[in-house]
């Protein structure tokens, strides 16, 4: 990162134990690589969509920008691949459990398995 675009100031705000596993799930499911990333692009966006929306009800800008479009399709993107990764977690998990206690023992389909292990994501 050049000179010109190094973050030089920290904001500090205080969040409950479950805002925080809240913002802890949302920065996994979109794949953000840490925390503070996630709430700096959230912020961001956030700030940037309201200043759109400000500019789009005075008239002075009436074509949605290419690059937001962009930008929704690599967050939702980043979404389903986060969601994606959790499902497949949870299904590893069942099959080595299925594995561990016989197939016998595992009451249930494997349509009901696999929506056990989808059910265990959400």
């Amino acid at each position: 990162m050049n000179d010109s675009k190094r973050r030089q100031t920290l904001v500090n705000f205080r969040l409950t134990a479950e805002e925080y596993e809240s913002v802890r799930a949302a920065a996994l499911i979109h794949g953000s690589s840490s925390i503070s990333g996630y709430i700096r692009h959230a912020v961001l966006t956030n700030v940037n969509s309201r200043l759109k929306h400000q500019l789009e009800n005075s008239g002075a800008a009436d074509v949605p920008s290419l690059d937001d479009s962009v930008l929704q399709l690599q967050v939702t993107i980043q979404h389903l691949n986060g969601v994606l990764e959790l499902v497949g977690s949870a299904f590893v998990r069942e099959a080595k459990r299925l594995t561990s206690t016989g197939p016998d023992k595992s009451n249930g389909s494997a349509t009901e398995l696999m929506a056990k292990a989808a059910d265990e994501t959400m």
